[in-house]
């Protein structure tokens, strides 16, 4: 209901409103968002779905998500890379702090 419309149906990223999102949502079904099965990656995306992202699309959901609904959103997103993803691969992290770096000197 809240994600789908940035995030797409899948994950993808290719929702409604993806077009018109800077930057771009991310896509969870790539490979390299599969370490996020592993710490920190869980808290790193709770506390992502509660407060958002500044300067982003990506708006606060702490108000509108219970903690347990946003749980089974980290719980849904963590099985969108597949089960051929690297399951130790810490390369979302990197993604992300390089999507913010990008995002802020901008």
């Amino acid at each position: 209901q809240h994600c789908a419309s940035c995030h797409g149906e899948q994950g993808r990223g290719d929702g409604p409103g993806a077009g018109v999102a800077d930057p771009e949502p991310y896509d969870f079904t790539k490979p390299e968002f599969a370490g996020m099965r592993e710490p920190p990656g869980p808290a790193v995306l709770y506390a992502i779905v509660t407060r958002g992202i500044d300067s982003t699309a990506m708006r606060a959901f702490g108000e509108t998500l219970g903690p347990w609904e946003r749980l089974a959103v980290l719980a849904y997103i963590a099985e969108l890379p597949g089960p051929e993803a690297v399951r130790g691969s810490r390369a979302w992290a990197d993604s992300l702090r390089s999507r913010r770096q990008a995002h802020s000197s901008q």
